[in-house]
């Protein structure tokens, strides 16, 4: 909400004079370009843009020569307006705007000395300066973290190795007895025939196919008569 006071130097075109007095309401909203870039975020100058709406009153005193006479009058009407400009970032949460401001008022009606009714639209141009505070805390920006890592692995531990087996006691010796055939009226020995059936085993404190080959080393051991 403004009011604005100036003089009339043209109406039509035409030289003219009187003082205008001008108020309005507005709504308006602005908008940062690259709010999100690093590059203006860190930098001092931001651009912005903006626009308006309300309402807007116009006083006219002594404006003439309007239709050859003056307009002592005043009328209200809808208004809008169009900003552009740069803000100066001063703290995190104030900024300092430099900028232009355009301002209208169509399709005013204002009577004139002889009671006629005359058409007129407003406008300004504007050069601002002002003060923009920004409520809340500002928005903080995202801070990179460092990858983690990943966690060590531990070696395995070693699988022991099993205890070998306490050594057996020796296996008590077994005699074995054979009979012994002669022919008849003679004292030659004959040729012995002895039939033995070996079986060969192991324990389990190694793979099958370790204990398979153990097992067959000694039967052949056993079956040759190796010590």
């Amino acid at each position: 909400m403004d009011y604005r006071q100036s003089d009339v130097d043209k109406v039509g075109g035409a030289s003219a004079s009187g003082t205008a007095r001008a108020g309005r309401l507005m709504i308006s909203g602005y908008y940062d370009f690259f709010h999100e870039s690093d590059y203006f975020r860190d930098s001092w100058i931001q651009p912005y843009v903006g626009a308006g709406f309300g309402l807007g009153l116009v006083d006219a005193d002594s404006v003439s020569p309007v239709s050859d006479s003056s307009v002592n009058d005043d009328d209200n009407d809808f208004a809008h307006q169009g900003m552009a400009g740069i803000a100066i970032n001063v703290s995190p949460r104030t900024k300092v705007t430099l900028g232009y401001r355009y301002f209208t008022i169509p399709d005013l009606k204002f009577k004139i000395a002889g009671g006629a009714a005359v058409d007129a639209d407003y406008a300004s141009n504007e050069i601002m300066l002002g003060v923009r505070f920004s409520f809340g805390a500002p928005k903080a920006r995202p801070k990179a973290t460092p990858a983690a890592s990943a966690p060590a692995l531990e070696p395995m531990p070693e699988e022991p190795m099993p205890e070998p087996p306490a050594a057996a006691a020796p296996a008590p010796e077994i005699s074995h007895y054979f009979l012994v055939f002669f022919d008849w009226n003679q004292a030659n020995i004959t040729s012995l025939k002895v039939r033995l059936s070996l079986t060969s085993h192991a324990d389990r404190t190694g793979t099958s196919r370790y204990n398979q080959r153990l097992s067959m080393r000694r039967f052949n051991a056993a079956r040759n008569g190796q010590n």
